[in-house]
């Protein structure tokens, strides 16, 4: 009597689901080796198979061809030979007879033992899948013998145990991406609150100093008017120090600070203010928004980690590309994309505490005066978040476009091996399979973005990815080192200017030249035509793909 197909694919499900569609080592593909159980399983009726697993999706990349083989096995008749699925030995003519077979496949002689090719399961190990005819009477064993699920093992116990794959941990994940909220709030209202500190000490210190005209009774002039030529980094000449004292304006500016530093007993918003400060402290005059940037850059870093842990069960999830290794492309446009973005939200926001009323102020009043007025164009170029710099917007097109030409050049005829594949039923494109990959999240290293990435040469050191590790480390740290250079200490006068000349005190993201760039593109270039000789130097043997 035939099986029903729909249980004959649960057999096949339940002791084949652990194979690695993609890494066969042989040319037998993992649908001849279910289409043999299928039809051993359907000529015994069963017997022998007491395991059974509900089907995946058959949208899953894992189902392949599962009902067509059930059904086409399903009629099969006795005799079929018999299998066993073993760990794999350096002999391909026998099983491996460490740990040792059941009987008879420990004693059979090799001339009646078929090889019918090596696997990879999802966990990493290889495995041999050889045959067999069968035997008369109880020298027969066990129908089918496999080491991985523990089927016709004495005991019924796994003979070969597969690695643990990484698990999603959605729940932590998930608390890291509050943890990452919280940050973030704290970083953007820190930033925010030292710039409304800015503001109010700017409002108490034109009580007693005149920032522009002429001053009062009580006032000083302290016109922050910048001097031309070499003087221009002394400062303006009533804020310059005098016989190793400080100016009278930088004395009455610091006076003003510390007053709004410890007035707690205002309004919300002097608490606000007052709050912003005290945390990370006054510096005589100057206020530092080095504290809520390295809450920003932590925060944002947080973001991708707990992406990482709710798919991934990893850290360094959203590094890990399509073929299970760490990626360096994605890697340097993560680490640009945290600085870059950090530093922008933080300097916007402390401009929106200093300038936001401003800005308000002016906007409305430009709305009654109509669209051509002069209190128009003073809103327009009143920029709240600073602009980034064009350097910078190379250096970002860079890192988002590399990762993306990485997969053209290994995932398509961008770039022809010397000898490609014919195409194979089940691929999408033509690309050999030139590339190495884990099995799964768990097998990925850090290492795997200094490695070469061919297949059998992941054990050697590519220069030109240390190169570009190096180079981009350096220039994300530099540029880093330069935001918090920035933001560290941002002298009263750069507040005053600010607000007499009616902008935002940040105007631009930190400025680089064109020799960062040049570095930058010199090492995405090396890194780029390494792949393209790679994959023109290796001999294909199949198709894959990936971003390196």
């Amino acid at each position: 009597m035939a099986r029903l197909s729909g249980d004959l694919a649960q057999i096949v499900w339940a002791e084949t689901k652990w194979l690695d569609a993609g890494r066969a080592e042989s040319s037998a593909d993992v649908n001849n080796i279910r289409r043999m159980v299928a039809q051993l399983a359907a000529s015994t009726e069963g017997q022998g198979f007491g395991r059974r697993e509900p089907l995946p999706a058959t949208n899953d990349s894992r189902y392949g061809d599962l009902m067509i083989i059930a059904e086409e096995a399903k009629n099969a008749t006795a005799p079929q030979n018999r299998l066993i699925f073993w760990e794999a030995g350096a002999d391909t003519k026998r099983p491996n007879q460490s740990p040792k077979p059941p009987s008879p496949w420990d004693t059979m002689s090799e001339a009646g033992i078929h090889y019918q090719g090596r696997f990879r399961g999802t966990g990493g190990q290889l495995f041999d899948v050889f045959s067999r005819a069968p035997l008369a009477g109880t020298a027969d064993g066990a129908v089918f013998v496999n080491a991985v699920t523990g089927t016709g093992v004495e005991g019924g116990r796994p003979a070969m145990v597969q690695k643990r794959q990484a698990e999603a941990k959605p729940k932590l994940g998930f608390r890291l991406f509050i943890i990452s909220a919280v940050l973030f709030v704290i970083a953007a209202l820190w930033a925010y609150g030292v710039g409304v500190a800015s503001r109010l000490a700017i409002e108490a210190f034109q009580q007693t100093a005149a920032i522009k005209g002429t001053p009062g009774p009580s006032q000083i002039a302290c016109d922050p008017v910048p001097p031309e030529g070499l003087e221009f980094v002394l400062g303006p000449a009533n804020w310059r120090p005098a016989d190793g004292q400080p100016s009278q304006c930088y004395a009455r500016f610091r006076d003003a600070l510390e007053k709004i530093a410890k007035g707690s007993s205002g309004g919300f918003l002097e608490r606000f203010a007052s709050w912003s400060l005290s945390v990370p402290g006054v510096n005589g005059w100057s206020v530092s928004l080095v504290m809520p940037l390295a809450l920003g850059f932590l925060a944002l870093a947080l973001l991708f980690v707990s992406a990482g842990y709710g798919i991934t069960g990893r850290p360094m999830g959203p590094i890990i590309d399509s073929r299970y290794r760490m990626s360096l492309t994605i890697a340097q446009l993560v680490l640009w994309s945290i600085v870059i973005l950090g530093g922008w939200l933080v300097l916007g926001l402390f401009n929106f505490g200093v300038g936001g009323l401003v800005y308000g102020a002016l906007d409305q009043a430009a709305a009654a005066t109509g669209a051509n007025s002069v209190l128009r164009k003073l809103a327009e170029a009143f920029y709240l978040f600073p602009s980034i710099p064009r350097e910078m917007w190379a250096v970002l097109g860079l890192a988002g476009v590399t990762p993306f030409v990485s997969r053209l050049i290994s995932q398509t005829g961008l770039v022809s091996p010397p000898t490609p594949p014919p195409p194979t039923s089940d691929s999408t494109d033509q690309v050999p399979d030139y590339l190495d990959r884990n099995s799964n999240p768990s097998e990925v290293h850090l290492t795997d973005m200094v490695v070469k990435e061919t297949e059998g040469a992941s054990n050697l050191v590519d220069a030109t990815r240390v190169q570009h590790a190096a180079m981009t480390g350096i220039l994300v740290v530099g540029y880093a080192m330069l935001l918090f250079d920035a933001v560290s200490a941002i002298d009263p006068t750069r507040t005053a200017l600010a607000a007499v000349a009616m902008k935002s005190v940040f105007t631009s993201m930190p400025p680089v030249d064109g020799t960062f760039l040049t570095l930058l593109g010199v090492s995405h270039a090396a890194l780029l035509t390494s792949k393209v000789y790679d994959k023109k130097m290796t001999v294909p043997t199949g198709t894959s793909g990936g971003t390196g």
